[in-house]
């Protein structure tokens, strides 16, 4: 299975000076239905939620801050 990630983006750039986070978050649907040669494409949250959101506070089931995710993969 690939998961294939967003990339970072000037949003997020301008979410950081705020001292916000962006979360990404799976399909569910597709997690339990794909085979092993299947491709899942996470998505954003909208900007204006992460914008508003209080920091650091605790996300729904199923999202994932970016940066967690990033650094727990090391990717650059």
């Amino acid at each position: 299975m690939t998961i294939r990630l967003p990339q970072r983006n000037i949003l997020d750039y301008v979410l950081r000076l705020f001292g916000k986070r962006r979360a990404i978050v799976m399909p569910r649907e597709v997690i339990g239905e794909s085979g092993p040669y299947s491709t899942i494409v996470a998505r954003k949250e909208s900007f204006f939620t992460a914008l508003l959101r209080p920091r650091n506070r605790k996300l729904p089931d199923g999202f994932v801050y970016m940066e967690d995710f990033y650094e727990s993969v090391k990717l650059p």
